[in-house]
């Protein structure tokens, strides 16, 4: 994985506009001969994101929007059709220290930088750099949205503050150690290559969704669930997954998390899918077609992790993350790894859970249940009421 910078000519990040003639922008970077060995480690960068669009079947942006190359000569043109910011890309494993780069031909872009960037200097920012695209950063999360937008930002600390909260919550779920290794980066742009947001690095949403980034009190009061859900979605690890099933499922523990333990919001306002009475109809629906884990998918199986967090709180989920983490030679079939998970659940909150799972129509294996039989067992299990009172079909 590399380590994205915004480039320092002055102060953060810069950037290309889009030129009017279509033609590529041009930029040069140098940098003193000396450190050539170790500079050609480095890359230069014209864009923010890889996202494909070379599928899509309609274009209302360049399919790709990025140009990389290697910094291997003290002095290094690099051109895009696109324009875009400007980033000197480093390997993880780089001990080249710091480095001065110089650079021409590109205009400064708006950045803000939390604990960095006094409210005069952003001001001044957004009224003289001319970047149409900027970022707000702090070390765990950095924002890319187009500059019109930034310019309605008073003062983006409070903003700031309340998103490395989101982020500390998100890391503490998934038992990260915080501050994050590597910021999360959300982008916006005006088309993207699969659904409404989608995750990865970075996570890519709409430009609609702009206000849902950078609306402090818009996100205080309705809530983040998409990009959480997509946060979320960068935490999940294939040793706990269980595809196709659980895939639009355990993202959206990271959602409930960060509403109620930073933002407030009970799960049931949060999103109405998670209302009570929605929620129990959607369990009844399951139980009366006869429960098959086939069925068993997105919001039916995130009712599954509710139940047993609604009954034990959040720290088994970051023990057993936690214990996930340091385990080797996982299972990596869908059967073998939601026994393990029975195990580990069980083991963590000393109950036996397997009947809980079973009712589920989980595929128990005999030898798990049996080894579970010694430990007590789990007499509000919602699930037993779940079936007796469960009409016949």
């Amino acid at each position: 994985m590399m380590e994205w910078h915004g480039l320092a000519w002055g102060h953060g990040p810069v950037a290309f506009p889009v030129p009017t003639s279509w033609e590529p922008s041009l930029s040069t970077c140098t940098h003193p001969k000396v450190t050539l060995r170790g500079i050609s480690l480095l890359q230069i960068q014209i864009g923010c994101h890889t996202d494909d669009l070379t599928r899509a079947s309609k274009l209302f942006r360049g399919p790709l929007v990025i140009n990389r190359c290697c910094l291997d000569k003290p002095t290094k043109s690099i051109t895009c059709l696109w324009g875009g910011l400007l980033y000197i890309i480093v390997p993880q494993s780089s001990k080249l220290g710091s480095v001065p780069v110089t650079v021409k031909g590109a205009v400064h872009a708006p950045y803000y930088k939390l604990g960095e960037t006094s409210q005069e200097e952003w001001k001044r920012r957004i009224q003289e750099n001319p970047g149409p695209w900027g970022e707000l950063a702090t070390d765990n999360i950095i924002l890319t949205v187009p500059t019109a937008n930034l310019r309605t930002l008073e003062n983006p600390e409070p903003l700031l503050r309340l998103w490395d909260e989101v982020m500390q919550a998100v890391a503490r779920l998934g038992a990260e150690p915080f501050p994050l290794r590597l910021p999360q980066r959300i982008v916006a742009d005006v088309q993207i290559s699969v659904g409404w947001m989608h995750a990865g690095y970075p996570i890519m949403c709409h430009l609609e969704s702009v206000q849902e980034l950078i609306n402090e009190k818009l996100i205080r009061t309705k809530g983040l669930w998409g990009p959480v859900h997509e946060l979320g979605r960068n935490q999940q690890r294939q040793e706990w997954e269980f595809p196709p099933h659980t895939t639009e499922a355990t993202c959206n523990l990271w959602c409930v998390y960060v509403h109620e333990t930073v933002l407030g919001i009970p799960r049931g306002r949060a999103n109405i899918a998670l209302w009570p009475p929605v929620r129990e109809k959607r369990v009844r629906i399951y139980l009366g077609k006869g429960p098959n884990v086939k069925n068993w998918n997105a919001w039916t199986a995130l009712e599954t992790y509710l139940q047993l967090q609604e009954a034990f709180g959040w720290e088994p989920f970051i023990r057993l993350f936690t214990e996930y983490r340091n385990q080797t030679n996982l299972p990596t079939d869908n059967v073998d790894k939601m026994n393990l998970w029975v195990k580990m659940f069980s083991h963590q909150v000393q109950k036996n859970l397997a009947p809980f799972f079973e009712a589920w129509a989980w595929p128990i294996q005999k030898e798990v249940a049996t080894s579970l039989a010694y430990l007590p067992e789990w007499k509000e299990n919602i699930m037993k009421l779940y079936l007796l009172t469960q009409m016949p079909h």
